[in-house]
């Protein structure tokens, strides 16, 4: 959704800066639960309903709270959304700037002057 409604010319930035943020997301994440899981929750053993729960069981079962309600989260404010994509009209070009040119400039020539140099 959100690359839909980036300008061309910034797509790069921000899928650099969602990957970067994704990636800093799941290395706090997992550093997070090591440090719980070795330390905090270390020795967590219990029953609820006849179900043994330890450490790891209570960490995934907490990741698997967290992602449901997300989806409830994303589900209940995305329902009814709609993208607004803007128009390819007449207008918008005559008042966009010029796009860059394809042809890069003629730089000046070290090679002929070099070369005339040792003549």
């Amino acid at each position: 959704m959100a690359l839909s409604v980036t300008p061309k010319e910034m797509l790069g930035r921000v899928a650099a800066t969602a990957t970067s943020t994704l990636s800093l997301g799941s290395l706090l994440s997992v550093s997070l639960l090591s440090f719980l899981a070795s330390t905090v929750l270390l020795d967590f053993h219990t029953t609820i309903i006849g179900i043994a729960f330890s450490t790891y069981d209570l960490i995934f079962a907490l990741t698997a709270i967290i992602a449901l309600a997300g989806g409830v989260f994303a589900i209940y404010h995305l329902w009814n959304m709609k993208l607004v994509v803007p128009a390819d009209d007449e207008e918008s070009e005559e008042t966009s700037t010029p796009p860059m040119s394809a042809e890069p400039e003629e730089q000046p020539s070290h090679a002929a002057s070099t070369a005339s140099s040792y003549s």
